[in-house]
């Protein structure tokens, strides 16, 4: 995925959730794909769909049928509480 998103491991959370028990017909995946990601100028719509199509061929390369869904957010309207450090 950060191949795909020119990111790093640190910056990127893939999260996947198994849909093959609560989906059907037209879709019938195996995979619901969520992506996040910061709006930049590079990441036009045809940029990000291709991407999102990169996505669902590598699960496919697995053999999931992914449903990928994405969104993007402004940075200053993007919050974040992570975890406190460990001492």
């Amino acid at each position: 995925m950060c191949k795909i998103w020119g990111t790093t491991p640190s910056t990127t959370k893939l999260m996947v959730f198994e849909a093959s028990s609560w989906t059907t017909h037209p879709y019938d995946e195996d995979v619901y794909v969520d992506i996040r990601a910061k709006a930049t100028p590079s990441r036009t719509r045809d940029l990000v769909l291709d991407n999102m199509g990169d996505i669902q061929k590598a699960f496919k390369e697995h053999g999931l049928v992914a449903n990928v869904r994405l969104e993007v957010y402004d940075g200053p309207d993007y919050f974040h509480v992570p975890p406190p450090s460990s001492p």
